[in-house]
């Protein structure tokens, strides 16, 4: 009998065994598991999620295991979920034909970055005109259409900068941030914008009501500039939106989109850095009190902070050429008519910003929004080979975030953009 007895009591006493080191398995490789989903969630992972859990579970000397993912990211989140079977040899259940246990772990893990901010820094100059605005148009409009979708519009906000020679911020946003100035600032009404002639870039917020208001003048002759306007700032159907997710007027903004003369590529990505730089907030709240712009109430704390953990912060720079020189009158008028010839517009148009200094402008912005944790997307829209092009590709958060565009497939790229946002495949 005691013979008889001595192999159940073995198995039992020995399957206890083998259940305990399952447990003692078990809870190292949940634990193994949990580690790596946790890092595959992160926002910030560029390796994809399966060999970052395998590398996780590997260091930790687990291996033939399978594996399931499930892997969910959207405009702001990103959501891992995984299943690992591991099979685990015993010791003493083998003797009742039990020869491995399924060790099982779960595990699933998400980040979310609740807000997203973008700033659209889009190039109105007068060498858009014919088919490329005409491509420009619905592909700014599809981009803003797919960002501010009914799910997503309660979390994302659009600045809008149009840019030509300057940025035009509109007569009541003009209006609203020189209220209260010791001198009039405003001096004359034919359109809104701030004067920048810095030779070194500064991201600091501009004391407006101290402030140079542009002069409307022209470097173009009567009759030379064709299909678009010959001045240097944008007027009103061509200012600038910022904190906005209404997805129909910013459409309808696209629309009324004029072109204008020159390029101030630097004035404009340091008006898009403005538009997310939490040193803005004030400025934003100056507007609404001295106008009668409002800011959706859900975006009353923004821009807000920099690397804040719940916010996604980006700028998408798109420009078809290269950054020309800031000019002034020497006239002392506020409003200059076209000059009628080159030997008039010689006497009357001085240079006083070089494009080299404004190019070199424009890299030092870029490179404090990337310091800052701000994702730049740049477009070249047929803007060829040279100086400019480097410049272009090296503004960009990493080669991978620069487009070569034509007008034959803007929108694509614009599209292009977007799903890289929704997905978060950051790789700077």
């Amino acid at each position: 009998m005691a013979a008889l007895l001595m192999i159940p009591l073995t198995t039992i006493s020995g399957g206890a065994i083998d259940l305990m080191l399952h447990e003692r398995l078990r809870s190292s490789f949940q634990n193994d598991l949990d580690r790596g989903v946790l890092a595959a969630a992160s926002l910030t992972q560029t390796i994809p999620a399966r060999k970052t859990i395998q590398d996780y579970l590997n260091a930790a000397g687990h291996s033939g295991y399978s594996l399931t993912i499930d892997e969910d990211s959207a405009v702001n989140k990103r959501v891992v979920s995984a299943t690992a079977e591991l099979p685990m040899e015993t010791t003493f259940l083998h003797l009742v034909g039990i020869r491995s246990i399924n060790v099982v772990a779960h595990s699933k893990a998400e980040e979310a970055k609740r807000n997203v901010e973008v700033s659209m820094v889009l190039d109105v100059s007068g060498s858009m005109t014919g088919s490329r605005m005409n491509a420009l148009r619905p592909a700014a409009k599809s981009f803003i259409s797919r960002l501010l979708r009914d799910e997503t519009k309660g979390y994302t906000s659009i600045n809008l900068i149009p840019f030509a020679g300057q940025v035009s911020v509109g007569e009541k946003v003009f209006d609203a941030l020189v209220k209260g100035a010791t001198k009039p600032v405003r001096q004359h009404d034919k359109s809104s914008c701030f004067g920048n002639l810095d030779k070194k870039f500064s991201e600091a917020i501009p004391d407006f009501k101290a402030a140079e208001h542009v002069p409307q003048f022209s470097t173009w002759t009567v009759g030379t500039n064709k299909g678009f306007d010959p001045w240097s700032c944008p007027t009103e159907e061509t200012s600038a939106t910022f904190m906005s997710n209404d997805r129909d007027a910013l459409s309808k903004q696209v629309d009324g989109f004029h072109m204008f003369d020159g390029t101030g590529t630097h004035i404009a990505m340091k008006w898009g850095l403005h538009g997310l730089d939490p040193n803005f907030r004030d400025t934003l709240k100056t507007i609404q009190r001295n106008s009668t712009i409002t800011i959706n109430s859900n975006f009353a704390n923004r821009p807000a902070d920099y690397h804040d953990s719940d916010t996604l912060k980006l700028i998408v720079l798109m420009t078809d050429g290269g950054v020309v020189p800031q000019y002034r009158p020497n006239t002392g008028k506020a409003v200059n008519d076209q000059p009628q010839s080159d030997s008039e517009k010689n006497k009357t148009i001085v240079e006083k910003v070089s494009s080299t200094v404004a190019i070199a402008t424009m890299i030092d912005a870029c490179d404090t929004a990337k310091g800052h944790g701000i994702v730049i997307y740049a477009v070249g829209f047929e803007v060829g080979g040279g100086d400019f092009l480097s410049k272009l590709k090296g503004c960009a958060s990493s080669p991978s975030h620069y487009y070569d565009a034509k007008s034959s497939n803007l929108n694509t790229v614009f599209q292009n953009i977007a799903s890289s946002i929704e997905q978060l495949h950051l790789t700077n």
